[in-house]
């Protein structure tokens, strides 16, 4: 069999011929030429058997990868005069008309795009990511019937059943502050907003003057958050932080603020571990954010028939194993 009659069933792309292919450095550019005779408007419906002119230079289209292989497709297309539009290229049963990708390529672009994120869609297929985004935008306007997406329900694994796995909370909400807590319990509080750690640029000064003249619970608790944070600045050593922690517990357990009481009692109990994350200056920022990704894995995923195969995707996207795609390995 002739590799050009190879070549037009694996492209399996709709009115066209290959005439040629050329093999180069793991890429695979095929010409072929397009069956119809009569030329058609890609903006209408408009048909003719005369051409304007030809296009100078042939138009080419990214395909489908053969493997390691990325595939080119390159045309040679003629000009068509339409009476709406005017002079125009003409259009190809196989590509949106100016798209540089075949329909195929684009299709499967926006599929992945509702699994995965742009990043992997780009490195699997050899495309960057801000394509993916006008891919997907395009695609809006072709949209296929199809049944609306079912309510989850409970997901297998092994012989138990488990829940839909909770939504992931959002990275951009960070608990109130003790004295947020003290504010509502309190009427002396005047309107306004308090800073969260990190911003103190945010801080309403005029807010805080008004807290400090009038005193009270919220201005106490205010205090009390203040000095608490100062402890974790980073700048103390074991020694002294120990001792201002255990200074602040003291505080706080005599606050008279049921929110601060509370937080004395966690902190006493947890004491131990604190001074030990302040002398080694480790925390556990690093487990939160492998519990956050196994999560996410795990919803992605809408659950897993058994725990091992939860297990193999948490350790093949986790683990120490790098994985390259084919075309990203070395060699011919």
């Amino acid at each position: 069999m002739r590799v050009t009659t190879r070549m037009n069933k694996l492209l399996d792309l709709p009115g066209i011929a290959v005439t040629g292919v050329a093999f180069g450095d793991r890429a695979l550019l095929v010409d072929v030429r397009l069956r119809a005779r009569r030329l058609t408007c890609p903006r209408c419906a408009f048909t003719t058997g005369a051409r304007y002119d030809k296009r100078p230079a042939p138009s080419t289209w990214r395909h489908l990868d053969f493997g390691t292989q990325a595939v080119t497709v390159r045309a040679e297309l003629r000009r068509i005069a339409c009476p709406e539009h005017g002079v125009l290229v003409e259009a190809v049963p196989f590509a949106r008309y100016h798209c540089g990708f075949t329909t195929d390529f684009e299709d499967t672009a926006a599929f992945l795009a509702t699994k995965t994120d742009k990043t992997a869609i780009a490195r699997f297929l050899r495309i960057d990511w801000k394509t993916v985004g006008r891919i997907c935008g395009a695609r809006r306007g072709r949209e296929t019937r199809r049944e609306p997406p079912r309510r989850p329900g409970h997901h297998r694994c092994g012989r138990g059943v488990l829940e839909d796995t909770p939504p992931l909370p959002d990275p951009g909400h960070r608990p109130r502050p003790q004295e947020d807590r003290v504010r509502p319990a309190s009427s002396k509080a005047p309107a306004g907003r308090f800073e969260e750690p990190g911003e103190p640029h945010r801080r309403p000064a005029a807010t805080l003057r008004k807290l400090r003249r009038r005193g009270g619970d919220v201005w106490r608790a205010c205090r009390h958050k203040e000095s608490f944070r100062e402890i974790f600045n980073g700048d103390l050593d074991a020694d002294d932080a120990e001792e201002l922690i255990d200074r602040w517990i003291s505080q706080a357990s005599r606050s008279r603020l049921p929110a601060f009481v509370k937080a004395a009692k966690t902190i006493r109990k947890h004491r131990d571990g604190i001074l030990t994350s302040i002398r080694l200056r480790i925390n556990n920022g690093r487990a939160e954010g492998l519990n956050s990704l196994v999560r996410l894995i795990i919803r992605r995923a809408h659950g897993f028939h058994s725990p091992e195969a939860a297990l193999a995707l948490v350790m093949l996207t986790c683990g120490p194993i790098e994985l390259r795609l084919p075309h990203e390995q070395s060699g011919p």
